[in-house]
This record gives structure tokens, C-alpha cells and sequence, in this order.
């Protein structure tokens, strides 16, 4: 993990040689900026919000349909996708949890 975040420096030096830039041009140069931190996103808040809520929704229905049956599938693809941050995090806050616990 970088910390560093959105490179403001480049982004800046971007819309300014651009300043026509669309707000989705601006979100993509601004989420590529953070090249050392690798969980940016951008997404559209216009009229194709509302079509990713109900795509996510429809998923999550789907998600839970098919719990039942795809139980361990669900939980090692999930194990699968994890980086070594996260369970760096898990396993820091779970010392943490018992250390304070105990107090």
C-alpha cells in the first residue's frame, strides 16, 4: 500500500492542457493518477447511476440465490481475491479485538 492516493499534481497538469475534459475524463485521469494505491474507482452519478444500482441489485439477488448450493464456492473465491493487505488488516484488528478485550 502506497498512502499516496490521487496524484493532484497530475491531474492538475492534465485539465489544465485540457480544460474541454468531460467529468468522466476527469474521474478516469484521477483514479489512474493513484498508480501506487490500487483500490480507486470512479463511477458516473448522472442517469447510469441508477442503471448500475439496479444491475447490483439483480447480482446480489443472484448472489443470494444461489447461496445454498455455492456456499464454498462463494467463501474460496472470496479467500482467492483477498490481498495480502486485507489479511494483514484482519489479522492486526483481531489481535487488537482479543488484546482489549481481555482489559
Amino acid at each position: 500500500m502506497g498512502w499516496q492516493g490521487v496524484e493532484y499534481d497530475v491531474v492538475l497538469a492534465q485539465l489544465a492542457s485540457r480544460p474541454d475534459m468531460t467529468a468522466d475524463e476527469l474521474a478516469v485521469a484521477t483514479s489512474q493518477s493513484a498508480t501506487s494505491d490500487k483500490t480507486w474507482s470512479a463511477v458516473a452519478v448522472d442517469h447510469r447511476f441508477e442503471a448500475l444500482g439496479t444491475a447490483v441489485d439483480a447480482w446480489s439477488v443472484a448472489l443470494l440465490d444461489g447461496l445454498p448450493e455455492n456456499r464454498s464456492a462463494y467463501k474460496a473465491a472470496f479467500r482467492k481475491t483477498q490481498s495480502f493487505w486485507q489479511r494483514r488488516w484482519t489479522r492486526i484488528f483481531s489481535t487488537w479485538r482479543i488484546r482489549f478485550s481481555a482489559a
